[in-house]
């Protein structure tokens, strides 16, 4: 790109800095300008300039190869081994040559994407990193600040994102550390003045907040795994509170016990909304406090009615979470889950969830014959082609209408 032989070697004179510092001003003003008008992040108009302009590569791609082919070496050697270049064991330690030639073939073998393969594993090795000490976590913390606040300036300077972000470490007992406040010169003071909190009490409220999180989560899988043993010895028993020790996951046996259930704010909402569905039709039987989930579709058939429109990426009544060792009923929603029903059952438009009455296909419906609970179409890039649809006695296809079209 440039002739070596027209720069002078040694160290600039004052008056070649201040020229210097005066380009590199200009250039950042044009730079801003570029990406407030291209809308694109500085940081990637750069890239595109340094591998359109430059000779140099920003990333050394001999060490992405190196970190591939070190959890991929028994695949790289088998391939060089099928050219007859390489006549060792596979279960040798390979040389700095042999894994030299690998790499060449590698490049032959994907001659347009051997980059972006590399790039991509790059990626994927910070969502792998278990089982590293403290130091490996510590690089990776910082790492992913770095990025986000990369992220968040370039938003700034493109798009007059202002911004305010806390980080911290979910590991109780190794992540004391690790904790990190970011805000844009117009979210200054945000946590302050918002939650009378400087940096190190919002990051200490967040930790606690995680930390209380992840112990109810532990508590939670806990109880649920000795259930079976409780229930077993206490069953038909006065506990020390006076009350019967019960299932607490299912939909209908036993007393309601005190804040032992799972339930939150939103799994309640959508109780509401789907009783309030079946009293539409003139029917009671959801009424009671502890809402059908896992024989809805055998509700729905009993009664001649047909939910239509529920939503394809959320877990359908009556179908088990495979997260947990013991289904929980509505509670194995997720928050997004919930707020997903809620937003279909509020819809007007005509994907709106909602619930048929249909006396002359009960019959049908409890031959299963005709599905109970049919779910939404499903959108153009999904990966089912067609409407999921549940029957009465359980089963279930994906014979319904065909997806969205785009």
């Amino acid at each position: 790109m440039f002739d070596d032989s027209i720069f002078t070697v040694g160290r600039p004179s004052e008056a070649i800095l201040d020229m210097i510092q005066e380009g590199l001003d200009h250039i950042n003003a044009y730079l801003t300008d570029l990406a407030a008008r291209s809308g694109q992040p500085p940081q990637q108009i750069i890239d595109r300039f340094l591998k359109k302009h430059t000779r140099l590569n920003p990333t050394n791609d001999w060490n992405s190869y190196s970190k591939y082919f070190t959890q991929h070496t028994e695949q790289e050697l088998v391939c060089l081994w099928k050219t007859g270049e390489f006549a060792g064991s596979i279960d040798s330690t390979p040389s700095a040559t042999v894994c030299k030639k690998c790499y060449e073939l590698f490049k032959k073998r994907y001659p347009d994407t051997w980059q972006g393969i590399l790039a991509k594993f790059e990626e994927s090795v910070q969502y792998t990193e278990m089982g590293k000490t403290f130091g490996h976590w510590q690089q990776l913390f910082n790492r992913s600040v770095k990025q986000f606040t990369q992220l968040f300036a370039a938003l700034l300077k493109a798009h007059s994102i202002e911004a305010a972000f806390v980080m911290a470490g979910g590991i109780v007992n190794q992540d004391a550390s690790l904790g990190y406040v970011y805000t844009t010169p117009g979210a200054e003071d945000f946590f302050m003045q918002r939650c009378r909190a400087d940096d190190n009490a919002i990051i200490g409220h967040f930790k606690a907040h995680i930390y209380n999180q992840l112990s109810l989560t532990c508590v939670t899988e806990v109880l649920h795994t000795n259930k079976s043993d409780i229930k077993g010895k206490g069953k038909g028993k006065e506990t020390d509170r006076g009350q019967d020790v019960v299932d607490l996951t299912s939909d209908y046996d036993g007393p309601v016990p005190d804040n032992g259930s799972d339930e939150r704010e939103d799994h309640n909402l959508v109780k509401k909304l789907l009783s309030a569905l079946v009293e539409s039709h003139g029917q009671t039987w959801a009424d009671g406090k502890l809402f059908p989930w896992k024989q809805l579709p055998q509700k729905l058939g009993q009664h001649a009615l047909i939910c239509v429109n529920w939503p394809n990426a959320v877990l359908f009544p009556g179908q088990e979470c495979l997260s947990h060792t013991k289904p929980k009923g509505i509670s194995d929603l997720t928050i997004p889950e919930c707020l997903q029903v809620i937003a279909v059952l509020r819809d007007s438009g005509p994907h709106k969830l909602h619930f048929k009455l249909d006396p002359n296909s009960k019959s049908d419906l409890l031959a299963s014959k005709r599905p109970v609970i049919i779910g939404a179409p499903p959108l153009h890039d999904s990966e089912s082609l067609k409407v999921k649809r549940i029957f009465y006695n359980g089963k279930v296809d994906y014979e319904g209408l065909a997806w969205l079209l785009n």
